[in-house]
This record gives C-alpha cells, structure tokens and sequence, in this order.
C-alpha cells in the first residue's frame, strides 16, 4: 500500500540515485519515460518476489529467503542489468555487480535510518 502513495517513490534515494545513473547511461533526463521504466522494472527485480509471496515464498514453502533464493534474485538482476548495459553499447563485465551493490547499500542505509 504505502508503494501506491505518490510521494514514496520520488523520496526514495535508491529511486532517484537508479534514475540519475541510468539516465547518464543512456544520454536521457533522469525524468524521461523510457529512463523511469527502466528504473522501476529493475526496482520490481528485487521488490517483487518480497511484496508477492504468493507467487515465490509460499510455493516454496518458505516465510523468508535463504541464500540460495537471494543468489537467485541478484543474478535475475544482474541479467537484466545486463541486458540494458548492451542496449546503451557499454561492456563492461562488473556493471550489473556495481549497480546490484550500490542498490543495496543505499536500501539498507535508508532502512537503518527509519528504524
């Protein structure tokens, strides 16, 4: 409920730091609608499986994620990551790990703040 509140995701540092590195990697605003998708679909890579249990906790029959779940949900997202550094024609091997480690460090520091 609180994602579907307009203000949340604008206030989001890992929402607007995403924003501002993919738009730098595709020449575009950070406000440009392919850059805000782009941006939201690879948020969705690690929200999703967390916010739908239904489709990925419980049919596993699990309340939480083990290592190999998480392992699983970086490489999905380092894969599409992937995939959008080909699409802007930069190779670069590490990329989708800096962008996986910077995404994370930035969601625990904001969750550290709030507790």
């Amino acid at each position: 409920k609180a994602q579907q509140n307009e203000k949340s995701a604008i206030n989001s540092p890992a929402f607007m730091y995403l924003k501002k590195l993919i738009g730098a990697i595709f020449n575009k605003p950070e406000n440009d609608r392919e850059i805000i998708f782009k941006t939201v679909f690879i948020i969705s890579q690690f929200n999703s499986p967390k916010i739908l249990p239904n489709f990925s906790l419980y049919p596993l029959g699990q309340d939480d994620f083990i290592q190999e779940d998480i392992k699983i949900i970086k490489e999905n997202v380092k894969l599409y990551i992937n995939a959008l550094i080909k699409e802007a024609g930069i190779v670069s091997k590490n990329c989708s790990d800096i962008f996986v480690y910077a995404y994370l460090t930035i969601c625990l520091c904001n969750r550290k703040k709030r507790t």
